[in-house]
């Protein structure tokens, strides 16, 4: 997602024996280095084909034929490599033909292609000839993230898009709605052309646009498909069998795309998740939600080696987002993009351990608690952030915590104080009254401007030093 690796099958004949295995480009500058194979974890005796790898960089969705029908596989990035192959459970993979499936941005869904039951026109199985190829009566078809964190029922994309003959590759840009796919049911040039579909819901996975061709400028008269677009929309890779290929081989290529076909603008949001205490990059896994809704959108991994993560957001939100690792409180975050024009921002999440908040008494804010300028009135913005801060008070029983309430140094000291000190009552007010945490664990302190963390001098500092945080006490 971030344009620095290119993920690509390899096919080789050795002895008349086919073999496929998965490797990968650094990019150098402005040219692609030389071609690195994946370890022994991934690239086996079998043929392993590559579908798509997640934003973030640490999954990646493979296809193999284990069971005679064809699977859709994943594996995740670990801190020594690349880790097991895991197949994805029912009702992903069926005992039809699964494959050519992509993770839609933040992980909570899968897109793929299947000849199972209850596609569009005749069952055609995956392999058998038919419309002058062999893919069968391939549809385009869904599975969205449960909040158990398992997979629910597929959902076919609909008659708009699905045909009763082959649809496949499909990627969903990190826009959410500009849709790529490949067909040789729909009008084109060739035996896959290469479409762009609109979706017309966030809520609704059937309703899209009369898919366009994308004509002569990626679409031949052979085979085009497993196209992806770069996460800045300006860039198009795929792979291409011509027609006149006796060796029945695929090219991959890259081309510019035409603005008239680019997805929406996205945002990207990069930086580091480190260790606050000792300063490195660490593993964690973040989670972004929209904080107007109290939606989660979607969820990567830091990179497990340096720490380093990704993220691509559609504009036009107020997104909040958290780190969350195994003992360590979930740092938050939260950023508008609903009148932003800006388009990258590189941002530092440092976590603090569990045993240094108990040990040192440390106060940490809680970002994502939102009050109107003046106000001490809770904004339903704060909720999903207290209800996390509610959920470690459980977890450590034997602490109580203190909710310290803190201001610039603008206008009066008494007013300050007095605004310091409901802002802290009105966060232990929602945490007793309405997430039921007992009233002997929080106590509400304010210190109006005495304690600032930034400087006042400036509105950046003056931003800081408004806040609530919290500490450990015995």
């Amino acid at each position: 997602a971030d344009g620095q690796t290119l993920y690509f099958v390899h096919r080789r004949t050795m002895d008349s024996v086919v073999q496929e295995d998965i490797y990968y480009l650094p990019r150098e500058g402005q040219q692609w280095g030389a071609a690195v194979p994946l370890s022994d974890s991934v690239n086996t005796h079998r043929n392993e084909g590559l579908m798509g790898i997640s934003p973030d960089g640490n999954t990646l969705l493979m296809w193999l034929d284990e069971q005679g029908n064809g699977d859709i596989y994943k594996v995740d990035r670990t801190e020594t490599g690349w880790g097991p192959l895991q197949r994805l459970p029912s009702p992903v993979n069926s005992n039809s033909f699964e494959g050519d499936a992509s993770l839609v941005n933040g992980g909570q869904a899968i897109l793929f292609a299947s000849a199972r039951e209850g596609n569009v026109g005749h069952v055609h199985l995956y392999g058998e000839p038919f419309h002058g190829g062999h893919w069968g009566n391939l549809d385009l078809w869904v599975t969205e993230r449960q909040p158990n964190g398992q997979w629910g029922p597929p959902i076919n994309l609909g008659a708009t898009l699905n045909t009763p003959f082959a649809e496949r590759s499909p990627f969903l840009h990190a826009d959410g709605e500009t849709l790529f796919f490949s067909s040789d049911g729909h009008y084109g040039l060739g035996r896959l052309d290469v479409f762009m579909s609109k979706r017309l819901s966030d809520s609704s996975w059937t309703e899209w646009s009369e898919p366009v061709n994308l004509g002569t400028i990626l679409n031949t008269p052979g085979e085009d498909w497993g196209y992806k677009v770069s996460t800045d929309g300006q860039t198009i890779y795929g792979s291409r069998l011509l027609i006149s290929d006796s060796l029945n081989q695929y090219d991959l290529f890259e081309a510019d795309l035409p603005k008239q076909l680019r997805p929406e603008t996205v945002v990207v949001v990069n930086g580091e998740v480190r260790d606050q205490e000792g300063g490195v990059g660490i593993t964690a896994e973040l989670h972004w939600e929209d904080l107007d809704t109290g939606e989660e959108i979607g969820t990567a991994h830091s990179h497990p080696v340096d720490g380093h993560y990704f993220i691509a957001l559609p504009p036009g939100r107020h997104y909040g987002y958290y780190a969350t690792k195994a003992g360590y409180y979930p740092v938050s975050e939260h950023l508008d993009l609903r009148d932003s024009a800006q388009e990258v921002y590189e941002k530092t999440i440092e976590l603090v351990s569990l045993a240094t908040l108990a040990q040192e008494g440390r106060a940490l804010p809680i970002n994502n608690a939102f009050f109107a300028t003046g106000s001490h009135t809770l904004q339903p913005a704060s909720y999903p952030e207290l209800k996390r801060l509610a959920a470690l008070i459980e977890e450590i029983p034997d602490y109580q915590f203190e909710l310290g309430g803190h201001t610039d140094n603008l206008g009066d000291m008494p007013s300050n104080q007095a605004l310091s000190e409901r802002r802290a009552q009105a966060v232990r007010d929602y945490l007793v009254q309405d997430l039921n945490v007992p009233p002997d664990r929080v106590v509400a302190v304010g210190y109006g401007p005495s304690q600032p963390v930034a400087d006042n001098r400036n509105a950046a500092g003056r931003a800081k030093n408004r806040r609530v945080a919290f500490r450990l006490i015995h």
